[in-house]
């Protein structure tokens, strides 16, 4: 099943680690800066890394209370009686999910599998909707060559980059994480947080860096992306080794990708949420100190995210020309990733439920002109796997999974 986040700092070169941190040392990025585009900008000098602090509160063996709120009801028939849809709770669109390192998508009243796999986790739809993307962790045995001449089995965890039609198909293949280093030697790149981007690339934080049997990892994990090529290159964004990027999210528009520079403080996490506007080629310090995991709106005038303090975390909404908090969707330092709704009228985001996690829907209302949060509804009667983001997209999806299940 998918692995949880925590904040434990592991070296880079161990491979059962597919998340980076979140709380780092401070920073100082350049409030603006020229960029471009195609120039790799890596700077690899440092040897840790570490998973997502988010699921720090999956610890906690409570659940949140919830507000209250009733939605548009169908009968609660499910394929899946032991993680129905709640009664009253009916989607729009598709909620996609892991359970137990399958990704399950919740659409109208139902539950429906969506993949077989059993360590599949990142996801994301395209922008119509039409295509699901995810990641599969896998394991593999590497070599390694030693100082004296001598090589060193390794047990590494591969990912690799899939893409499935919501129509139904095969799934496909993008990016695979093994990476051929000349001769017998093999490694595996770090390759998550897929976020469909313009002219059918896709961003992704990674240390990959070349083709395959190049052997071409970079020391930083840091945003590059996709090209439909099957090409991998960096935009060129600031980084500030050895912390590297994550999280990257574009708005409708495509004007703007948010994503997070991480950084490390004695006790707050220092990681900020970065923007890039395209037209101008140029980054700019978007939150202040301690947010990660940007969602835009449909409309591209809120970002929410995660806020990271020594409470907990707590999703907010910050306005998207200032980058100032607007409004708590929760305070009480215990959810985490959020993910708008098509309509923009929803926020979905996971919540403690044990040792994993629940998965919510808040609803926001901007009639005021900022945004208030009405109530908030617990979706499935089960808990979800804590460590992946939920990814909610515009059409509803039938049942994906294909027939055989796929090999470890």
């Amino acid at each position: 099943m998918s692995n949880p986040r925590s904040l434990q700092p592991r070296r880079r070169n161990d491979r059962q680690a597919p998340r980076p941190f979140h709380t780092a040392r401070s920073i100082n990025l350049p409030t603006t800066r020229p960029l471009t585009p195609g120039r790799p900008s890596w700077r690899g000098r440092g040897p840790f890394f570490a998973p997502l602090v988010a699921a720090l509160l999956l610890i906690a063996a409570a659940a949140t209370t919830l507000y209250g709120m009733s939605l548009t009801s169908t009968s609660s028939a499910s394929p899946d009686p032991g993680g129905a849809v709640r009664d009253g709770v009916t989607i729009s669109g598709t909620i996609a999910i892991v359970r137990d390192g399958a990704v399950w998508g919740v659409t109208g009243d139902q539950i429906v599998q969506l993949t077989r796999g059993t360590t599949d986790g990142e996801i994301a739809w395209s922008r119509a909707g039409d295509w699901l993307y995810f990641i599969r962790q896998r394991d593999e045995t590497g070599t390694r060559r030693n100082y004296d001449g001598s090589t060193t089995d390794l047990k590494m965890r591969v990912p690799t980059l899939f893409q499935i039609a919501v129509g139904g198909g095969a799934e496909e293949s993008l990016l695979d994480g093994l990476v051929s280093q000349g001769g017998s030697l093999t490694n595996s790149a770090f390759i998550f947080d897929p976020a469909p981007g313009p002219g059918g690339s896709i961003y992704l934080s990674t240390d990959y860096r070349g083709l395959s049997g190049s052997g071409d990892i970079g020391s930083d994990v840091i945003i590059r992306y996709l090209q439909p090529s099957g090409r991998v290159l960096a935009p060129g964004f600031p980084d500030y080794a050895p912390f590297g990027q994550q999280d990257p999210a574009w708005n409708s528009a495509e004007t703007q990708l948010y994503y997070v520079q991480n950084g490390s403080g004695a006790k707050d996490s220092v990681s900020r949420i970065v923007a890039y506007d395209v037209a101008n080629t140029t980054t700019r310090l978007f939150s202040g100190r301690g947010f990660i995991e940007p969602a835009p709106s449909p409309d591209g005038r809120w970002i929410a995210a995660t806020r990271l303090t020594t409470k907990g975390t707590d999703v907010v909404i910050l306005d998207a020309l200032s980058g100032n908090v607007v409004a708590e969707v929760t305070r009480n330092g215990r959810s985490w990733s959020p993910a708008w709704s098509p309509d923009g009228t929803s926020l979905a985001f996971l919540v403690p439920l044990g040792s994993r996690a629940a998965l919510e829907i808040a609803s926001v209302s901007t009639a005021g002109g900022v945004p208030t949060i009405a109530a908030s509804v617990r979706v499935l009667r089960d808990p979800v796997d804590p460590g992946v983001r939920p990814a909610w997209g515009s059409r509803a999806a039938s049942g994906l999974a294909p027939a055989v299940s796929p090999s470890p």
